[in-house]
């Protein structure tokens, strides 16, 4: 059987390309497992005036398109995580894409951009080293490796929630109890005490769900990410 390791890309690439696409968008593949969460996080340069998330919002919100943020290019995961974070919170800032998350850390480090959204891993050794300063995980819960960092949603943006997921699937058609088989060797793998370290020390939470569950997942994010595509007008480049 061949099996498909994808991310959020997935479900935002059957909005942006549509008819365009290779095949029949969801149709052709069934969902598997959904293997781990990777958290985002919002970093500012540690010599930043701001303190923590609220008196970011509010330095941004005094002065419009001034401040600005950097990520992964147009229609990326972490870009439309960003302009959710930008609506949800009704904010105006100027969007600065770099080819990766460790260019747009790199450009926050230098001191050509305010502030970045990225993976948490990409920002951990900055943050301990004391060159960049987390405001808020994108996490509904706070982080178990950075209790002390609130979440974007308890600081004064409820309901926002973001994280990148990565999962399996495979060929559409395949047989229930095939699905069964496979679904059940990958959530035994992520109940492996050295599987769940190894993936905790890049920064990803383990989860492993049924396939029912994260075929569920499945669909409604590509309700989710699509709604903000279309409010954003964001386009495949």
């Amino acid at each position: 059987y061949t099996l498909l390791l994808m991310a959020n890309s997935f479900v935002i690439n059957a909005k942006l390309r549509g008819a365009t696409l290779p095949y029949p968008g969801l149709k052709a593949f069934e969902p598997v497992a959904a293997l781990t969460n990777s958290p985002q996080a919002v970093a500012v340069n540690a010599s930043a005036p701001w303190r923590s998330f609220k008196e970011w919002v509010d330095a941004v919100k005094a002065k419009p398109d001034t401040i600005s943020y950097a990520s992964f290019g147009p229609a990326s995961a972490q870009h439309i995580a960003a302009e959710m974070l930008v609506r949800a919170a009704d904010l105006r800032m100027t969007y600065v894409p770099y080819p990766g998350g460790a260019p747009a850390v790199n450009a926050v480090l230098a001191g050509h951009v305010q502030t970045v959204l990225a993976n948490v891993n990409e920002i951990q050794a900055h943050a301990d080293a004391g060159k960049l300063r987390f405001l808020a995980v994108t996490s509904p819960q706070r982080l178990a490796a950075l209790p002390q960092v609130p979440t974007v949603a308890e600081s004064g943006v409820p309901g926002y929630n973001v994280v990148i997921w990565y999962g399996v699937l495979t060929t559409g058609g395949t047989p229930k109890p095939i699905v069964d088989i496979l679904n059940a060797g990958f959530v035994q793998a992520l109940k492996s005490p050295e599987i769940k370290q190894q993936l905790t020390g890049i920064g990803l939470d383990p989860v492993g769900n049924s396939s029912v569950e994260f075929s569920a997942l499945v669909r409604s994010e590509i309700l989710r990410w699509s709604q903000v595509i279309k409010r954003s007008d964001i386009k495949a480049e």
